[in-house]
């Protein structure tokens, strides 16, 4: 798929790997970036860096309202390329202490997202045009304490896997999988600090993974994992599927890390 140029609708642009993502859409291949994001002030401070080819468009992707008033602006506008990276991950937690509100919460955004955004913008992409979708290695891999997000990401894995076998021949399907990476994804988990270290040594730059991201794009690839862990926990899973995850699980349980601390609680 040929990036110059190209119009560009981007979600979770404000920071992290969606403002990479723009930037070096913007600065390497001259395209024009409509970003969506629900955090207004950070959006605006993105904006004031990326310049004008950077628009813009306050919205909370979870709800089906902000597409349908995304696709009210673009006024017709021809879409050559949909990037889906918005998402939310909650602290790690055991599935039967997490409330029922925020597994629906964390659905809403990470995979129903992406379905309102096919619903409202399918009939903008052009022809040729291609759609990316930004899950992540926790939707081959499925970690304790993860149980919200690994579904949701899964159930994003699926679906759009599913799209690019029924879009063969009209547009081109992408779905990324990425290991850890250092962005504010984690600013809500408590004992971040203490785990720091591991995740600079595990975790990739959102620059490096957003550069890798658009060369997969441009190769034409349907899927790909990224990251060490990613690929070490998905080949894992592919061999032997319940011993990865108990591996992982007992790794979590002798590192005392306090980011894993709930999960293990009595």
């Amino acid at each position: 798929m040929k990036l110059e140029n190209a119009f560009v609708v981007l979600t979770g642009a404000s920071g992290g790997i969606g403002f990479c993502l723009a930037q070096q859409l913007i600065t390497r291949y001259h395209c024009r970036v409509m970003g969506v994001a629900r955090g207004a002030e950070k959006l605006q401070r993105a904006a004031e860096q990326l310049g004008e080819n950077f628009t813009p468009f306050v919205g909370d992707v979870g709800r089906k309202e902000t597409w349908e008033s995304l696709f009210a602006a673009l006024q017709g506008q021809r879409v050559d390329l949909l990037i889906h990276c918005a998402g939310v991950m909650p602290p790690f937690q055991r599935a039967d202490t997490q409330p029922s509100v925020l597994t629906e919460s964390v659905l809403q955004t990470n995979f129903l997202s992406g379905v309102y955004a096919i619903e409202t913008l399918l009939p903008l992409l052009s022809e040729g045009g291609g759609i990316v979708e930004i899950a992540s290695a926790a939707a081959v891999t499925h970690l304790a304490g993860t149980s919200a997000y690994a579904a949701s990401k899964a159930a994003s894995l699926a679906y759009f896997n599913a799209l690019r076998e029924e879009s063969r021949g009209k547009r081109q399907v992408t779905v990324i999988c990425p290991g850890f990476v250092k962005t504010d994804l984690f600013r809500d988990h408590h004992g971040l600090d203490a785990s720091r270290r591991l995740l600079d040594l595990i975790a990739a730059s959102p620059e490096k993974t957003a550069k890798r991201i658009l060369r997969k794009v441009r190769q034409g690839r349907g899927f790909a994992v990224m990251g060490f862990d990613g690929h070490l926990m998905s080949l894992l899973s592919r061999l032997c599927p319940t011993a990865a995850l108990r591996l992982c699980r007992r790794v979590m349980q002798v590192s005392r890390l306090p980011l894993f601390a709930d999960i293990f609680a009595e």
